[in-house]
């Protein structure tokens, strides 16, 4: 158990650590969950003057919501969800296998883990369930699907893109800042039963919901 602490606190550190038990504890006994998320600010590929070489084994296209190779891979419900929110969607390809995803929203992102609202500024967009099969997570699948939706985003007159990463996922908070992200702030929701608390370190700084209709909005 102690080895099990050093490793989590070296991994996620400690109040994550904390948060992480929390969690698997609300959701043992089935009346909650706790939803730490860390927020970035992520300049887009290319940015830097560098040139930029893309793999030929992963072409990118944005995907529409009638696509087949992302209904198999998404709910049908959740596609819905996210293009009722003019979500674009981005997807690499491994021959005819879809091999990641990559959404991004040009206005406000309605998060669907906890009742709050994501407000990117009017430069920047809001990116958001990144996803990569397990086969291709060492391959440059998602380099090149980060290349080219970058270059889309910049087509639409955005600058930066912004995003929530969990605080339990360190491989993808320290890939965010290899790849220079800013850290913008940081957020707990915890949810049991009906009731959501938040705690902020960005406005809001404290929100409590007892409703779907009541949600935190953060305006970054």
């Amino acid at each position: 158990m102690i080895n099990w602490f050093k490793t989590s606190f070296a991994q996620i550190g400690r109040s994550a650590t904390f948060y992480y038990i929390g969690d698997r504890m609300l959701q043992t006994a089935k009346i909650g969950s706790i939803y730490p998320y860390v927020f970035f600010s992520q300049p887009l590929a290319g940015d830097n003057g560098q040139k930029i070489r893309l793999s030929k084994n992963f072409p990118v296209k944005e995907i529409t919501e009638q696509n087949p190779d992302l209904r198999a891979l998404l709910a049908p419900e959740i596609c819905r969800y996210r293009f009722q929110q003019q979500a674009v969607c981005i997807g690499a390809y491994k021959e005819d296998r879809l091999a990641a995803l990559l959404w991004f929203t040009p206005g406000v992102y309605h998060e669907d883990e906890v009742r709050a609202d994501f407000i990117p500024p009017a430069e920047c967009c809001w990116d958001f369930g990144v996803h990569i099969e397990p086969e291709f997570r060492l391959t440059r699948a998602f380099s090149n699907l980060w290349i080219t939706s970058s270059q889309i985003m910049r087509q639409r007159g955005f600058t930066a893109s912004l995003s929530r990463i969990s605080a339990f996922n360190p491989g993808s908070l320290k890939a965010h800042s290899r790849m220079g992200a800013a850290l913008l702030g940081k957020a707990v929701f915890i949810n049991i039963g009906p009731l959501q608390i938040c705690f902020s370190d960005v406005k809001p700084r404290f929100h409590i919901s007892l409703s779907a209709g009541s949600r935190a909005v953060f305006h970054f």
